[in-house]
């Protein structure tokens, strides 16, 4: 818990790194809420880059007595063994709201072949091995779409970036997406491609 002012308002912050209960003792709050899921992780062999966790942001939440519970969501494991495919990360929520965990990269690991990235928060990118595999869509909405009711909510995330497999067989896997940005997109000698920015 910690305390700051921006102006002559005074405010409290309760941040949670891991799951727990929020406190009501007395009176009605109004609170803004900033939620985050756990972000995917990357495929293994030329796999795409992890998408980040689904970001909520609610203001003005009028919030009475009583015990709310907070759960985080986990970022998702290292692809295990190494060719496996990315995986999700899990969901984080809170006073009824919920923020999506980050899809996974797609991989190149037969038999069983992922080329694309996962849906998530934000979408997993595709694999660098198979010419334009597709970054994992977005299920937590384009970046600045209203998304819940009442108002004063806002949703975060976006698709990860494209795979290439191009001339002289390179291999540029799609970043993971982001909530200010898609993942970047593979190309021929280029530098590892980026995730979207946050």
């Amino acid at each position: 818990i910690t305390t700051f002012s921006i102006g002559a308002d005074s405010y409290k912050c309760h941040t949670f790194t891991s799951s727990g209960t929020f406190t009501v003792a007395e009176g009605t709050r109004n609170i803004d809420i900033l939620l985050v899921a756990g972000g995917g992780s990357g495929g293994g062999r030329h796999g795409g880059g992890g998408g980040s966790g689904g970001l909520v942001i609610k203001t003005a939440r009028s919030t009475g007595v009583g015990s709310y519970s907070i759960v985080i969501g986990a970022g998702a494991a290292a692809p295990s063994p190494v060719y496996a495919v990315g995986t999700n990360g899990s969901n984080s929520t809170a006073f009824g709201f919920t923020s999506v965990g980050g899809g996974g990269g797609g991989v190149y690991a037969a038999p069983a072949v992922q080329p694309n990235g996962l849906a998530g928060g934000s979408g997993g990118g595709g694999l660098g091995d198979t010419p334009n595999t597709a970054g994992g869509a977005s299920t937590q909405q384009s970046a600045g779409t209203p998304t819940d009711s009442p108002n004063n909510v806002t949703a975060y995330g976006n698709a990860g970036g494209v795979g290439y497999h191009g001339p002289n067989d390179a291999r540029m896997c799609g970043g993971g997406g982001g909530a200010g940005a898609v993942g970047g997109t593979g190309g021929v000698n280029t530098a590892p491609y980026i995730g979207g920015a946050g």
